[in-house]
């Protein structure tokens, strides 16, 4: 397998999936994954609770919608709100996604 050949080299494992994975949720612990980084069309509070403490988490502002066309009051209530959702416990970075 891909991922046990990178855990090999002493490298970390990360796959982002564009889109809604709700679907494939119960799939993705399977995979040995170092990080899940999630789309911006993910529930924050449902893959936290899904796939807590598996691995690190990674994502999901919206980078068109927040970033690119926000002001920096909605960056900053957008970042507060997926860091109040995801970020307890740790294992999480915030990155548009």
């Amino acid at each position: 397998m891909v991922v046990d050949m990178i855990h090999s080299k002493d490298r970390h494992v990360f796959i982002h999936i564009c889109g809604n994975s709700h679907t494939i949720m119960d799939e993705v612990p399977e995979m040995s994954l170092d990080v899940f980084s999630v789309d911006h069309l993910v529930d924050r509070g449902r893959v936290k609770n899904d796939l807590d403490g598996k691995f690190a988490l990674m994502g999901n502002v919206n980078p068109v919608a927040t970033l690119w066309n926000g002001k920096p009051v909605s960056i900053k209530k957008e970042a507060k709100k997926t860091m109040d959702a995801v970020a307890p416990g740790g294992k999480f970075f915030l990155v548009p996604r």
